[in-house]
């Protein structure tokens, strides 16, 4: 049997039998390998070696199973590369640093289709280029780590030379440590920051990803204080077979930063979430001590893996001298750390979730799970949350540990008679009863969540398991879900006696279930969830939650009926519950109602609704979120039918949030965006700007420059701004944009942030008036992305194309794709705003294409929608009068047209933008030529011209006017 290290030559071939055998279920694998044809004898014990091999949480492959990596010799790498080179598809611009490993370079696209600039790491190593195909199938996993606190691998590959190359998102930070300590940052901001690392972490393992390589080089932080993490994946693309102790210094054998190795790691063994717990844990110490677990006197890497094997680690109070700082470690966090740092895995925090739970309890002052609790702990905590008089402290604090102790602080305290009279002495008692039962709680929030991690723990093992046994069976539809299922099962037969646990694992299970659109799954758990709390009396916010839940699931299994039976039902639940949480609950539940109610055409119903959802909040909980929540809710009915109630909802609830300390960062951007297409719709768009601005601002700062809600907010934003002229900064802005999003394809979640920053390309050159820039914009076949985009505003994106075609011309296209997009809407029956935007965007078209006949009949079936839902004068109203008026004046029914022409004319002044303004006054300068009515006419014509004044100087709706106006 050949070694490992010197199967170079029969790579390919091994990789290929690789291939066929795990295409197989295990149980026949041993047949295949008995069968294989006399040529391959020689490579049986090497295929059943590696078949054999196990390991920690991989991504579902063997790559490391590869050859050993032959190292370069020293300098040979950054030698070979220069400024200018190219590496793969990629140019060389800059090196930005050079170390033992390797360089790392700044780089560009070389064929010129993607302005993103990249970090390009070139390792000293070399590989076969038949090896290329495997290091792309694990870019492809590693490539879907999208988070904002992780810098993205783009891309990877094999150049010329056989070099492996290693493109990653280019990140302008200092490490963790630096920031810390050039920023002067005090404890609680480097937990916060600890917070955001263990996030990006979590995240990585939750898709069975592990870093191996955490280290404060590999924590990026920029001027902002944004987290980046680094190199994500690339320790797994990096490694060869696993490595022995003695190979610990050798990149072939290992990708690790020895001062940061996990104790498994130094021996070699398979890894697993656990390590990455370590990691972070030496980094934590790091950050919040200044100085690193162990003491060495050599200051060997000997020395070093013997300690990280064997020796204890000091209490990180105990490791520094200042006062301040020892003090601020003492207790929780060296406790946190402690557990975090545990030799044995099985000892320390199950996941970085559980470490993450415990940094966020230490810094709201809550018991964290690494202490044992106690009654004088629960004291100072709650003295820390609430400080008291230092007299009734004392009191509190003695009460906490009970009997005598309690008697003889109240005996004294009154005895000496000046701070405390016999009513703070009752105070002191209450405070000391409340005290308990906040432990209490904390402790069952505590077991609750143990009992959750408890659960995905289990769940992940058993996916890594399939993933290495049964990968064909882990790629199946649904199988992570029955994963999950199956564990709940497992726990549920445990977890009888203790109906907390068990009620927290069926509510994550059935929330998981939804987000991953497996309903079937989620309405059967959440009809359990829902008979649980029952059977437990649990407290009504909680059962009217979980009518809402399977309401919500309902709805999208379209068994509409029953969602708004369980949705009735929820609120008819425990009536005479007053209290501030179930009121919270039960408006929610109204305004789900609500909203189900508009789609299903009942809009008075649903406005009763909404309106005594607004009352009660108003009423019981004024200034809140919750106030804000259901105003939002009321701005949303009346968008589209009375922009002017609409905007003043918005304006009501931002100025609610804007007096809420409590409101956090999430919400704010929401309430901004809310208020600024508010504006938009009203016809501000000047007022919205700044707005959108700042909406935009936050965005990026919570998600990160490439997220789908930062593209959302862009998108806003951009719209704002073509609808006030300035057209070249919407430009830049979406080209900006566009270059920051990374690989995709059709229908992923960056392939849907494309289209839709290009969708606002076209309406931005639909607005000025570019022909040629609006065309060339237009996607090649617009209605392949109807379905995708259908729930994400695909009506408003193809809307905009819809009008750009007329804009140039091509009725017939323009008519065509007006058609589809009314069929695709058709289908669901929903009489809502965008229903009414697609009506009008068909009549629109079927007018450009000459259809005046059909025009008028779209045109009369939308004003009959919007008289129905009470529309006043929005876009969809003044453009239904318009399209009648010019359709009927089209056929000659002169009447008619004169009678939707005067409704139009009252509302032409308060058409949102100056383009939409102008091409409301050429539909009713049309109008009035065919009525013969020349002088209003032409006037109509001179006032599309003055809001024109701006418009590309071939815009046909320029040469429209001005041929109207007699110019």
């Amino acid at each position: 049997m050949n070694p490992l290290s010197n199967l170079q030559a029969d790579w390919p071939a091994i990789n290929r039998l690789l291939d066929e055998a795990l295409a197989l279920p295990p149980a026949e694998r041993g047949a295949w390998l008995a069968a294989l044809p006399a040529e391959m004898a020689e490579l049986k014990d090497t295929l059943a070696r590696l078949l054999a091999s196990t390991g920690g949480i991989e991504t579902g492959d063997f790559l490391h199973t590869l050859p050993k990596l032959d190292t370069a010799a020293p300098g040979e790498t950054a030698a070979a590369a220069q400024a200018g080179s190219e590496v793969g598809p990629w140019r060389l611009l800059r090196e930005l640093g050079e170390g033992g490993m390797g360089s790392v370079w700044l780089a560009e696209r070389a064929d010129g289709s993607l302005k993103r600039q990249v970090a390009v790491k070139l390792p000293r190593v070399t590989w076969q280029r038949g090896l290329a195909e495997r290091m792309a199938r694990e870019r492809d996993i590693l490539a879907t780590l999208e988070h904002p606190n992780i810098a993205r691998l783009y891309d990877a590959g094999v150049d010329l030379h056989g070099r492996p190359w290693l493109a990653l998102e280019y990140v302008q930070g200092r490490p963790i440590d630096e920031h810390a300590r050039d920023k002067a940052l005090d404890m609680k901001q480097r937990v916060q920051l600890l917070l955001q690392v263990c996030e990006a972490v979590a995240f990585a393992h939750s898709r069975l990803v592990i870093h191996r390589d955490l280290k404060p080089g590999n924590i990026l932080v920029t001027d902002d204080g944004q987290v980046k993490l680094l190199d994500f994946g690339i320790a797994k693309l990096m490694q060869g077979e696993n490595a022995a102790a003695t190979a610990l210094t050798e990149l072939s054998g290992r990708a690790l930063t020895l001062d940061y190795a996990s104790p498994e790691q130094v021996r070699g063994q398979p890894l697993t979430t656990a390590s990455d717990v370590y990691s972070l844990g030496v980094v934590a110490y790091e950050l919040l001590s200044g100085t690193r677990p162990y003491k060495l006197k050599r200051g060997s890497a000997a020395e070093l893996e013997e300690a990280i094997e064997s020796a204890e680690v000091p209490a990180a109070s105990a490791a520094v001298m200042d006062k301040a700082t020892r003090q601020a470690l003492k207790g929780d966090l060296d406790a946190i750390l402690g557990q975090a740092l545990q030799k044995e895995a099985a000892r320390r925090y199950q996941s970085v979730d559980a470490l993450a739970g415990d940094l966020a309890r230490h810094l709201a002052g809550e018991p964290v799970a690494a202490r044992p609790d106690n009654p004088l702990l629960r004291a100072r905590r709650l003295l820390r949350r609430h400080p008291l008089p230092l007299s009734v402290a004392g009191i509190i604090a003695l009460a906490l540990l009970g009997g005598a102790h309690a008697q003889a602080a109240v005996m004294v305290a009154l005895g000496a008679g000046a701070l405390l009279a016999a009513w703070q002495r009752r105070e002191a008692l209450q405070q000391a009863e409340l005290a308990r039962a906040e432990a209490g709680r904390a402790s069952d929030e505590v077991a609750r969540q143990e009992a959750v991690r408890n659960l995905y723990i289990e769940a992940i093992t058993r996916l890594a398991v399939m993933g290495k046994d049964e990968p064909a069976a882990l790629a199946r539809p649904g199988a992570v879900n029955a994963v999950v299922r199956d564990q709940l099962e497992r726990h549920s037969q445990r977890l009888q006696a203790v109906p907390g646990a068990l009620q927290a694992q069926l509510e994550a299970v059935a929330l998981q279930l939804n987000y991953s659109n497996d309903f079937e799954g989620a309405l059967a758990v959440g009809q359990r969830y829902l008979a649980h709390l029952q059977q437990h009396a649990s407290h009504p916010a909680l059962v009217i939650n979980a009518y809402a839940m399977l309401g919500r699931t309902l709805f999208q299994l379209r068994r509409v009926d029953e969602s708004e039976n369980f949705r009735r039902a929820g609120l008819a639940w425990a009536p005479e519950a007053n209290d501030e949480r179930t009121v919270s609950s039960r408006l929610v539940l109204s305004l789900d109602l609500g909203r189900l109610l508009v789609t299903r055409g009942r809009r008075t119903e649903a406005e009763a609704v909404l309106l005594s959802a607004d009352a009660l909040a108003a009423e019981r909980l004024p200034g809140t979120i919750q106030r804000a929540e259901t105003l939002h809710s009321l701005g949303a009915f009346h968008q589209g039918f009375d922009d002017v109630r609409a905007l003043d909802c918005a304006r009501q609830a931002h100025s609610t949030v804007r007096g809420l300390a409590s409101a956090s960062d999430n919400f704010r951007e929401s309430d901004l965006l809310w208020l600024g297409g508010a504006l938009v719709g009203a016809g501000l768009p000047d007022q919205a700007v700044p707005v959108l601005r700042e909406a935009l601002a936050l965005t990026t700062r919570l998600f990160g420059l490439s997220d789908r809600n930062t593209v959302r907010s862009t998108g806003r934003l951009s719209g704002a701004l073509a609808r006030t002229g300035q057209h070249g900064e919407v430009r830049v802005l979406l080209q900006e944009a566009l270059a920051r999003q990374p690989p995709h394809s059709p229908g992923d979640s960056a392939w849907l942030n494309v289209v839709q920053l290009q969708a606002r390309e076209v309406e931005n050159e639909w607005l000025f008036g570019d022909v040629d820039a609006a065309v060339a914009r237009i996607s090649p076949d617009p209605s392949a992305f109807l379905g995708p985009l259908s729930f994400r505003g695909g009506d408003q994106l193809m809307g905009v194309e819809v009008r750009a075609l007329v804009l140039a011309g091509r009725a017939v296209e323009a008519l065509a794709l007006a058609a589809r997009l009314h069929l695709e809407w058709a289908d669901r029956g929903l009489p809502t705003a965008p229903w009414l935007r697609i009506e009008s965007t068909l009549g629109l078209a079927q007018l450009a294409a000459g259809e005046t006949a059909a025009a008028q009949v779209t045109a009369t079936r939308l004003l009959a929608l919007l008289d129905a839902g009470q529309a006043r004068s929005t876009w969809t109203w003044r453009t239904a009068h318009e399209i009648a008026a010019l359709a009927a004046a089209g056929n000659g029914d002169l009447d008619a047209a004169q009678d939707r022409l005067a409704a139009a004319l009252t509302a032409l002044a308060s058409v949102p933008s100056r383009v939409e303004r102008a091409e409301s006054a050429l539909r009713v300068a049309e109008t009035l030529a065919i009525l013969e009515r020349g002088d209003e006419s032409r006037r109509a014509a001179q006032q599309a011209l003055s809001d024109l004044a701006v418009q590309h100087p071939a815009s046909p709706r320029l040469l429209q006017a001005r041929r109207l106006a007699g110019a």
